[in-house]
This record gives structure tokens, C-alpha cells and sequence, in this order.
């Protein structure tokens, strides 16, 4: 709250999202997922052009040097991707366990729960060893009655209008 100060929302890569049929053509996400496009020429590649997936790929290269974002592991990169919304610290973290788990592996603990995505590494900052530490700094950054309001929007899911949050919080 300074006059000299830029607000900037900062929100996390881009990924390719459940109706973006030209992304997932050839790779299937579900059993009972179908894409209406086919014959493209590389799947792969086209994933590949959304920052998250090509984030992702980039660690896990760095981290473990033989992995490729093959068809096989392409649906759980996507999927990881989508858990996280594209944010690049829980991409980061989930590629850290790459080295003792597979993509799939991976996903179903991050599935169950957030606070999987963690690193013990002794050079990353506390307040980035974790979703769950991300999350308690910025928490205790408000004040009482902001965590109040932002725990009656958490009812919302995927973002909210500023009457329903008004109506639901009695927020300004």
C-alpha cells in the first residue's frame, strides 16, 4: 500500500487445459478421453510449446537425464500440470522426486495431497521447501480480518465475482 508500488498478478505457466483438443490429439489424459483431431504429427511437440509442460521437461531433464516426455508419461505431466496450475515452484518440487519415483507416482501422491510437493534440500530458502510453507507465509502475511474473508472464499471454486465474494465474506 505505497504510491510508489506496481501491483502485478502473477499467475502460473500456461498448460494445456482440458478442452485444448490440439495439445492432447494422440495423448490420452483418461479411458474415456477421445480427441476429435488426428493425424497430427507430434502430440508431443505440441505439448511441449505450453511454458508448464516445457518447464517441467527442463527439470526432470536436469534431474534425471534420460527422461523424455514420451507418450507414455505425457498424460501425467499434463495432469501434474493442471494440479498445480502451472505454478513453477510445485512443478520444480514434483521433479525433484523424479528421481525415486515415476511421473505417475508422482501424480497419484500429489492427487491425495499438496503437501507431497516438498524438498529437503539444505540450499532452498524455508519458505520454499514446500506448497504447504508457500502457502503458511503468505497466510500469516494478512491480517485477521483478510484471513477471514479469504476463508469464506475458499468456498469458491476456480475464482469468484466481486459481488458473490462481497456477499459471502461481507468483505469490501
Amino acid at each position: 500500500n505505497l504510491p510508489e508500488e506496481w501491483a502485478w498478478e502473477v499467475s502460473g505457466l500456461d498448460y494445456p487445459g482440458e478442452g485444448d483438443w490440439t495439445a492432447l490429439a494422440g495423448v490420452e489424459i483418461h479411458s474415456n478421453l477421445q480427441s476429435p483431431i488426428s493425424n497430427l504429427q507430434s502430440p508431443i511437440s505440441n505439448l511441449q510449446s505450453y511454458d508448464a509442460v516445457a518447464f517441467f521437461c527442463l527439470q526432470a531433464q536436469r534431474t534425471r537425464g534420460d527422461f523424455s516426455l514420451s507418450e507414455n508419461e505425457a498424460p501425467h505431466v499434463l495432469r501434474l500440470c493442471r494440479l498445480v496450475e502451472g505454478a513453477p515452484l510445485a512443478l520444480e518440487l514434483a521433479v525433484g522426486w523424479l528421481r525415486a519415483l515415476s511421473c505417475a507416482e508422482v501424480v497419484a501422491r500429489v492427487e491425495r495431497s499438496l503437501d507431497f510437493l516438498s524438498s529437503s534440500l539444505r540450499y532452498v530458502p524455508e519458505r520454499h521447501r514446500s506448497m504447504r510453507a508457500v502457502f503458511e507465509q503468505s497466510w500469516q502475511m494478512l491480517s485477521g480480518p483478510e484471513q477471514a474473508a479469504f476463508g469464506c472464499f475458499s468456498l469458491f471454486k476456480g475464482g469468484f465475482q466481486r459481488e458473490a465474494a462481497g456477499a459471502v465474506a461481507r468483505a469490501g
